[in-house]
């Protein structure tokens, strides 16, 4: 008995076996990412990535050469070639350069917030094209800049029946910066 009485004293007083440990904080950020069945779940995927500021996520938006044959194009808005040379050779590296300099120059508290509303869809054999119109609102140090516009989306399936964005057609609106501005700055 009196050694039962010692284990139990031993047990309670020499460690905290039966309490609780503190939570550690996650290696990856929060992702809100969803299987792309759709096409319109990319959108959601991308707007996503921009308030988790997920490069992952973002890229994952995007065609990717392991899972088909197809190429990337981007179309900038007109005139930001001129302001942006580097447009006009842009591809997915590109892409994934300009994500991640864009979120690196947000704050962490700050969220970037991106929003499409959706003028039309067609739907092809082998593709779905969406335009959109977009509101892109960036919380930079001292100020927030916001760039609108319309973009042309076309979507393919890939191996996976994922659908992801093959080509992008940037299309400016006459009194803000688009898209492609945004894409220029932060290359």
């Amino acid at each position: 008995m009196k050694r039962l009485f010692l284990i139990i004293v031993i047990i309670f007083t020499s460690c905290d076996l039966l309490s609780t440990r503190d939570p550690e904080k996650p290696d990856k950020p929060r992702s809100n990412f969803v299987t792309p069945t759709t096409a319109e779940i990319v959108f959601q995927n991308m707007a996503n990535s921009f308030s988790d500021k997920v490069i992952e996520n973002y890229f994952a938006c995007f065609i990717d050469k392991s899972f088909s044959n197809s190429l990337y194009k981007f179309v900038p808005s007109a005139g930001s070639i001129n302001q942006f040379p580097v447009l006009f050779d842009w591809d997915l590296n590109s892409e994934r350069q300009y994500f991640k300099n864009l979120i690196s120059q947000v704050n962490n508290s700050s969220k970037i917030k991106l929003e499409f509303s959706q003028q039309e869809k067609q739907v092809f054999p082998d593709s779905i094209l969406m335009k959109y119109n977009y509101t892109l609102t960036v919380p930079l140090s001292g100020s927030t800049n916001q760039y609108r516009g319309i973009s042309l989306f076309t979507l393919q399936y890939d191996s996976r029946n994922y659908w992801v964005i093959t080509k992008w057609v940037d299309i400016k609106s006459e009194t803000f910066l688009s898209w492609s501005e945004l894409k220029g700055s932060f290359y």
